[in-house]
């Protein structure tokens, strides 16, 4: 089920998944922290099918279980928190979000090292709901440490240094803070240039953002090259249906 799922085939995941499932629902007792793994895993095969609230009643079940078996500061449970409000984040409520996200990072900051690399995950999806609520200098303040602990402990081409990059590039965006929001899009598109191949999405996402910014001040010939760096690499890796 985890290859299938990795593999981006969610419904094959699904029937792997809910085998293991129906034999731990007769063997393991109801509260049993396996159980809830499963849970978990059925969960995010229906998050990445974009079913929402099938993935909300799958990650439920799990933070049930453990909110019963597990000590209150337990890594999982944390875990399990910023699953549910990522799906939260993606349904538009963001206030539901932000709740979960809170308790993961409330449990990190107690247990994990200050410069812990999930801390700094946590920052980041903070920051980002944040962000689509329009309240841009909290999602600032979050990205903002998020950065402040990768630029510590990740290598300097790190391709999660590049995304947080591109959220503050995004946020910055949005603010209409132009200048800032094409220094950190480039600093992102340098690392991503070095770090992954030419043809990757995310390359594409990035020279994408620099185009918008561009455009956004007037500058329609630098558009027009990021737009079209974009859309070579889009037009050799997506379905030609893609959106």
């Amino acid at each position: 089920g985890l290859v299938y799922d990795n593999k981006g085939q969610y419904d094959n995941a699904l029937v792997y998944y809910n085998k293991a499932r129906e034999i731990d629902e007769k063997v393991l007792d109801p509260q049993h922290p396996d159980l809830a793994m499963t849970y978990n895993n059925i969960g995010a095969a229906y998050y990445g099918k974009g079913e929402y609230d099938n993935a909300l009643e799958y990650y439920n079940k799990a933070r049930e279980i453990f909110e019963k078996v597990l000590d209150p500061l337990h890594p999982s449970l944390a875990v399990t928190y910023i699953n549910i409000g990522m799906v939260y984040s993606n349904k538009g409520e963001y206030d539901n979000a932000l709740e979960y996200l809170n308790k993961a990072g409330e449990i990190f900051e107690k247990v994990l090292d200050p410069q812990h690399p999930a801390l700094a995950t946590t920052y980041n999806n903070i920051g980002m709901v944040y962000s689509n609520k329009g309240q841009y200098d909290d999602a600032l303040e979050y990205h903002n440490k998020a950065l402040e602990i990768q630029e510590k402990v990740l290598d300097p081409q790190h391709p999660s240094l590049a995304a947080t990059y591109n959220n503050i590039g995004a946020v910055y965006s949005n603010k209409d803070e132009y200048d800032n929001a094409l220094a950190y899009y480039n600093k992102a598109r340098e690392i991503q240039e070095k770090v992954l191949d030419p043809q990757h999405p995310d390359l594409a996402t990035t020279y994408g953002n620099i185009g918008s910014v561009h455009y956004s001040k007037g500058q329609y010939d630098n558009t027009l090259a990021y737009l079209n760096k974009a859309r070579e690499i889009q037009e050799k890796v997506l379905d030609p249906l893609h959106p």
